[in-house]
């Protein structure tokens, strides 16, 4: 049994979106630079948060495209909220969370990381391992142009 998630990532990248360079590069709340891992989402909806958490120059959100993907579940490791350290949706937690996730990666216990994302805790956010051997078994079932509403552009 297959789940639909999404990644929203700019159009220069969309084909380098699946590599986990970005996440290797700069790193991010659950992995150290020096990992590649690939960020996604529960919803299409929530990776836009996702940007739009991230990003201080709302008019730069034109020119993204969204990825769907297929994952399996039963190659998914999932993490509770109760199996976090009390400070994992802080504003900015530090190492002790990357920890987390590169513990997970180098285990290659799964392909798949399922953690509770921190704008929405009732929603997930998805870490996929490039370098895991089942990475063969996701389904890229598009890559498209993302249209987002024009207000999300203005300072008004």
């Amino acid at each position: 049994m297959s789940q639909l998630i999404w990644r929203v990532v700019r159009n220069r990248y969309s084909q380098a979106g699946l590599t986990g360079e970005g996440a290797r590069i700069h790193g991010g709340r659950w992995t150290s630079p020096g990992y590649p891992v690939i960020y996604c989402a529960q919803n299409l909806s929530l990776a836009v948060l996702e940007i739009l958490v991230h990003t201080d120059n709302k008019r730069s959100l034109s020119g993204f495209s969204k990825i769907a993907l297929h994952i399996p579940r039963d190659k998914m490791h999932p993490i509770s909220q109760e199996n976090l350290p009390e400070i994992w949706d802080a504003p900015f937690p530090g190492p002790e969370l990357q920890k987390i996730g590169d513990q997970w990666l180098l285990s290659q216990k799964s392909l798949i990381l399922s953690i509770p994302s921190v704008l929405i805790h009732e929603e997930y956010n998805y870490l996929i391992n490039p370098l895991h051997p089942d990475f063969s078994s996701l389904n890229i079932s598009a890559v498209e142009p993302l249209a987002l509403d024009k207000r999300l552009f203005s300072d008004k």
